[in-house]
């Protein structure tokens, strides 16, 4: 389920755009105020229940279908080369 889910998301322009956007803003607040990385690594955890909430409501699908843990690693998830469950491909990236 988890793959298919992702792959609607990254599929659709405005998901993948997000994504992208999302990442940039927290980049350049890292960038700007070095001091918050610890911050923002601690409070992964609460942000990830907090995203897992609002995925939920936007996609109408039960809570019980995204994992109750985030999966994977901050500086993974920041990655501009990574996606969750996709091959990252030269596409994704333009």
């Amino acid at each position: 389920m988890r793959r298919s889910l992702t792959t609607r998301i990254l599929s659709q322009p405005e998901g993948l755009a997000t994504i992208r956007v999302q990442r940039r803003e927290i980049l350049k607040l890292m960038s700007e105020n070095p001091s918050l990385k610890p911050y923002l690594e601690e409070t992964l955890p609460e942000s990830y229940e907090n995203s897992r909430d609002l995925a939920s409501g936007e996609t109408n699908l039960s809570l019980s279908t995204f994992p109750k843990q985030c999966l994977y690693p901050f500086e993974e998830i920041l990655s501009d080369r990574f996606y969750p469950s996709e091959p990252v491909t030269d596409d994704l990236m333009e």
